[in-house]
């Protein structure tokens, strides 16, 4: 982990950039310069829209310290394809990106068992496979990560992170000795799940959460709980997204 990678992904920082305008819609231009605008200095990029993001950033750090942006490319599934895939896949990244480091790399967990929703969504966790698919993922997603591992001792990442994770899939992540701890979780919550097992598991091991919300006007007129949230909107006078905002951070994320 680089010097100051964990308070660049601290809650009282990156969290709320995150809530502020990180979440791409299809419309990335749009998202990532909107997002800008109004402050918003963390950008994850998924695998397969680099050089959409490429022609935007390079006309947005002509003009912004890139010391300020914090980038995170976040690895596809085929990560997994052979021993030095993961990092291949990132320095690739990272190359099409135009860019000589990446603030963060995101590991994505081998298989279906990760609760990754790229629509926001967040679901509950897969249970738990039987000892033998346990273990088989388990080396298959150590082995990816200690070949990213070495891109940060290089210098090319600054930290690494990993994305909806269970609390087994966690525990299998940072048990191991000598295995680099990951610096951040990236989550997806909503109204219905906060994931406080979860979010209390990383906080009592100083890894930081990194939460994504969805909230939508039509996201939160879905939600469950949309007559509680109604009520509260009435009562303060804030927008539903304010008030779900706050209602996440009061939830530590």
């Amino acid at each position: 982990e680089a010097p100051g990678a964990r308070r660049a992904f601290s809650s009282e920082g990156a969290m709320r950039e995150v809530m502020r305008g990180a979440i791409l819609p299809q419309n990335l231009e749009g998202a990532i310069v909107g997002a800008a605008a109004t402050g918003c200095r963390f950008l994850l990029c998924d695998r397969g829209s680099e050089f959409t993001v490429r022609e935007i950033l390079a006309d947005m750090l002509s003009s912004v310290d890139r010391a300020k942006f914090r980038i995170v490319a976040r690895l596809s599934a085929d990560c997994h394809a052979g021993q030095d895939a993961a990092a291949r896949q990132c320095l690739q990244m990272m190359r099409e990106l135009g860019l000589e480091y990446l603030d963060g790399c995101i590991v994505p967990w081998p298989g279906a068992r990760a609760r990754a929703n790229l629509d926001g969504d967040a679901e509950p966790a897969a249970p738990r496979p039987d000892r033998a698919t346990c273990n088989e993922e388990t080396a298959t997603f150590l082995r990816s990560w200690k070949a990213v591992t070495a891109l940060v001792q290089a210098g090319k990442v600054r930290c690494l992170g990993v994305s909806e994770l269970g609390l087994w899939q966690l525990q299998r992540v940072t048990e191991p000795a000598g295995i680099l701890r990951p610096t951040f979780h990236q989550i997806s919550v909503s109204l219905r799940s906060a994931q406080h097992d979860v979010v209390r598991w990383c906080h009592s091991r100083a890894i930081e959460v990194v939460a994504f919300l969805e909230a939508s006007p039509t996201v939160l007129r879905s939600e469950p709980h949309q007559k509680v949230l109604q009520k509260v909107v009435d009562e303060t006078g804030y927008t539903p997204a304010q008030v779900t905002i706050s209602w996440a951070l009061q939830h530590g994320l």
